[in-house]
C-alpha cells in the first residue's frame, strides 16, 4: 500500500542435520524494520525452503507483530526475530535456498 514500506534483512542463517539426519533445523535471524509512514499492527511472514529441483518443500507463516501480543511497530522501529525451523524430511544437502514474504500487513 501507499506510504508502507517493510524491510527485511538477514542477519544470521544456519542450516545443521537434526539428530536422526532425517530432517534439517534452520536457525535464522532476521531484521525487520517499519520504513514506512504509519505503524504497523499486524504483520505476518511466511518462510519458505526450496530443494534443487527447484521445488517449495516447507512453507511456515509466523507473526511479528500482533495487537495482541505486541505494540505496534511503529515507523523506523526494527523487530528482530531469531528463531529456528524445522524443515521436515530434508537434510541441509538437500535444500538450495530459503525465501522471505510479507503475508499479513495492518496498519
Amino acid at each position: 500500500p501507499p506510504n508502507m514500506n517493510i524491510e527485511i534483512r538477514e542477519r544470521y542463517s544456519k542450516l545443521s542435520a537434526s539428530y536422526n539426519k532425517k530432517s534439517s533445523y534452520h536457525h535464522l535471524i532476521l531484521e525487520v524494520k517499519n520504513m514506512g509512514k504509519y505503524p504497523v499492527k499486524e504483520l505476518k511472514v511466511g518462510v519458505s525452503w526450496v530443494d534443487y529441483e527447484p521445488k517449495m518443500v516447507e512453507a511456515i507463516e509466523t507473526m511479528l507483530v500482533s495487537p495482541s501480543s505486541t505494540t505496534a511497530l511503529k515507523p523506523g522501529q526494527r523487530f528482530i526475530l531469531d528463531r529456528t525451523f524445522e524443515v521436515k524430511g530434508y537434510t541441509p544437502e538437500m535444500l538450495q535456498s530459503f525465501g522471505i514474504s510479507v503475508t499479513e500487513l495492518k496498519y
